[in-house]
């Protein structure tokens, strides 16, 4: 909420027509790889909710085929649907399919900082069931949120809800915006990088899995630890954890602990589990363990620490 309404819209005006020119060449770049992949139509154009539900149009790379239509009319895409165009998956991964925004932010539509645009639907969907809902509504939408850089795309309306709905009373500090943009940037800078790594030269057998790192794994049943182990690779679901000596096959309570500093705060994860393999690597034993992630609380604290599933 800025306390100076008319120059808080120059100062978003006037950094966003700076941001986008240094953004030209890659928005070019980006248009030839997507038009030179799935042809003349490069953009997607929607209507979003803007400041006291008044209705715009977004701006987007288009990403998706056209029989996701269907599969996000109400939602966000699911995981693993595979609707995503040649370049799609790359782009989203990146958050680069949303540099066209910074169109809605010189037109006005959009600031730089704020909650994400929503649908029509999906604000029908939720307005009733979401306490404070509406207060996202009392500002204008963002290119950049907090709730999207924080958190994955998994992570529940409901947290993602409270999140934004503390933001939007909070007085708007262009100071501390523009640190956070440009911590933003580096993120999708340092996550282009990873995904052209993965794509060019990593591990064809370890594409989609990610290094995990200062997380260790408990496993348990019925209530009493049976082992603790080093998380190794995780993905999705699946989490190959270093273990001191063999294990049965099996169901588990698994506890999961990462580290954000040593000795500092730590974010636990409780979480249903099956080992499926165990197997002798670099002089040790590794296992092969499916998760089923059964809270909001544990699927947020997987898929952003564990995981790394967001910008920043």
């Amino acid at each position: 909420m800025p306390d100076h309404p008319r120059l808080y819209r120059l100062w978003n005006l006037a950094l966003g027509l700076v941001l986008l020119v240094g953004a030209m060449p890659l928005l070019l770049t980006l248009s030839l790889v997507l038009m030179a992949t799935q042809g003349r139509q490069i953009f997607y154009r929607g209507p979003r909710l803007g400041k006291d539900r008044e209705i715009f149009h977004i701006y987007k790379f288009r990403t998706l085929r056209p029989e996701a239509t269907l599969a996000t009319r109400d939602r966000v895409l699911p995981r693993n649907t595979r609707l995503e165009t040649p370049v799609g998956r790359f782009l989203r991964a990146c958050r680069l399919d949303e540099l066209p925004q910074l169109f809605n932010v010189i037109k006005g539509d959009m600031n730089l900082m704020g909650p994400r645009p929503v649908r029509p639907e999906i604000a029908a969907l939720h307005e009733n069931s979401l306490g404070g809902y509406d207060l996202r509504f009392g500002v204008k939408p963002g290119l950049v949120g907090y709730t999207q850089s924080l958190m994955s795309h998994g992570t529940s309306k409901r947290i993602r809800n409270r999140f934004n709905a503390r933001l939007c009373h909070r007085p708007a500090r262009m100071a501390r915006e523009t640190i956070f943009l440009a911590w933003v940037g580096l993120g999708v800078l340092l996550a282009t990088g990873r995904q052209l790594h993965a794509a060019l030269v990593g591990d064809p057998m370890r594409r989609g899995w990610v290094r995990a790192r200062n997380t260790t794994v408990r496993l348990s049943r019925d209530g009493q630890p049976v082992a603790d182990g080093t998380a190794v690779w995780v993905s999705d679901h699946v989490i190959d954890i270093a273990v001191p000596t063999d294990l049965p096959e099996g169901p588990y309570e698994v506890e999961l602990t990462h580290d954000l500093s040593p000795g500092g705060k730590r974010r636990k994860a409780r979480c249903a589990g099956t080992l499926t393999a165990m197997a002798a690597a670099g002089g040790g034993i590794t296992a092969r363990l499916a998760i089923a992630l059964n809270t909001e609380y544990g699927k947020y604290v997987f898929e952003r620490y564990i995981l790394r599933d967001t910008v920043v």
